[in-house]
C-alpha cells in the first residue's frame, strides 16, 4: 500500500520485523522453558488472551519492553524499538482486522513446539532468514553467511594454545557463527578443567565479544 519507490525497502523492513518478532518470541519460550521466569509458555499464554488490547499490552510489556528477559536477568537483548512498530499499527482500526489474527497465528504456531532442549537453534534461525530474504537481496546488503564447516575450519586454524585465558573479538560478527564456535571450545576446555557453570559464564561474558551494524543479525 506504499509508494512504488519504497516497494523493495518496505518489503524488506516488514520481513525484518517478522523475523525479529520470531526471534524474540522464541527466546522468550526458551528462557521460560528453562524455569528462568515466572511466566510459563508465554506464546501459549498470549495466544489464549481473549481481548485484543490485552494481547498487544502483553506483547509490548513482556516482549518489546523485555519484561520476560528482565525476569531471567538478561539485559540488553531487546534494544531496538525500530521493529516494534507493528504494535502501533495493530492498535489502529484500519489495520487491526488484518494484523491481529496474524499475530495470534504466529503465537499459536510457536506454542506447539518444545523449547527446553534445542541443539540446532542457530541453524534454524539462519535457514529461516535465508528463506525469507532472497539471495540476491542479501548479497546487495553485503550479508553472507559462512557455512558451519568453514567456521569450524577457520576457528581451528586460528587457535594458538588453549582458548581459556584468551580474549576473542569478531568485529563483523553477523549472527555470531564464529562466536558460537569459540564459545563451544571454551566450554569444552572449561569442563575438562573442572570449572563450574558460574565461573564459565563469567569467563565467557568477559572474554568473547562481537558486534555488527545489523541489529537483526546481532539479535539472532
Amino acid at each position: 500500500g506504499g509508494q512504488a519507490a519504497q516497494a523493495m525497502s518496505g518489503r524488506l523492513f516488514v520481513i525484518h520485523t517478522y523475523n525479529s518478532l520470531l526471534i524474540k518470541l522464541l527466546a522468550a519460550e526458551i528462557v521460560s522453558a528453562h524455569g528462568l521466569t515466572a511466566t510459563e509458555q508465554p506464546a501459549q499464554a498470549m495466544a489464549a488472551l481473549l481481548g485484543d488490547v490485552a494481547l498487544l499490552d502483553a506483547l509490548e510489556k513482556d516482549i518489546e519492553h523485555a519484561g520476560i528477559f528482565a525476569q531471567a536477568g538478561i539485559q540488553g537483548f531487546v534494544e531496538e524499538a525500530i521493529f516494534s512498530w507493528y504494535l502501533d499499527v495493530a492498535r489502529s482500526a484500519a489495520h487491526a482486522a488484518a494484523l491481529l489474527p496474524a499475530l495470534r497465528g504466529v503465537l499459536a504456531s510457536l506454542s506447539m513446539y518444545r523449547t527446553d532442549y534445542m541443539a540446532h537453534t542457530r541453524d534454524v534461525l539462519r535457514d529461516l532468514y535465508q528463506g525469507l530474504v532472497p539471495g540476491k537481496l542479501r548479497q546487495s546488503l553485503g550479508e553472507f553467511y559462512t557455512p558451519d564447516w568453514l567456521v569450524d575450519l577457520t576457528v581451528d586454524k586460528a587457535q594458538h594454545g588453549p582458548w581459556l585465558g584468551k580474549r576473542t573479538l569478531d568485529p563483523t560478527c553477523g549472527s555470531g557463527a564464529f562466536l558460537v564456535a569459540v564459545i563451544r571450545r571454551v566450554r569444552d576446555e572449561a569442563a575438562e578443567a573442572g570449572w563450574d557453570a558460574g565461573r564459565l559464564v563469567q569467563n565467557l561474558c568477559t572474554s568473547v565479544w562481537g558486534f555488527d551494524l545489523n541489529p537483526l543479525a546481532v539479535q539472532t
